[in-house]
């Protein structure tokens, strides 16, 4: 997570993606979590609302917002 404060000219500005994966256990789900399932109108399995990519955007690209200056990513000084 990175978070720019604002200034008075420009807004605040929040990047935030997560990496971590947690155990899917198939008794806590009321659908197979390992098989896509599309159900009135929406998808249910392990991952089908996920933000990973958003993650390896921050860290291939890790000055997102130039017009911030933003120096995030794994060896740079201001990583948080």
């Amino acid at each position: 997570m990175v978070r720019y404060h604002g200034s008075g000219r420009l807004r605040p500005i929040l990047l935030l993606a997560h990496i971590d994966v947690v155990e899917a256990n198939r008794e806590d789900w009321s659908l197979d979590p390992f098989t896509l399932t599309e159900k009135d109108g929406y998808f249910y399995g392990r991952g089908t609302a996920d933000d990973k990519a958003q993650a390896a955007v921050w860290v291939a690209k890790p000055d997102p917002v130039p017009a911030r200056g933003l120096s995030a990513g794994p060896g740079h000084s201001s990583w948080r």
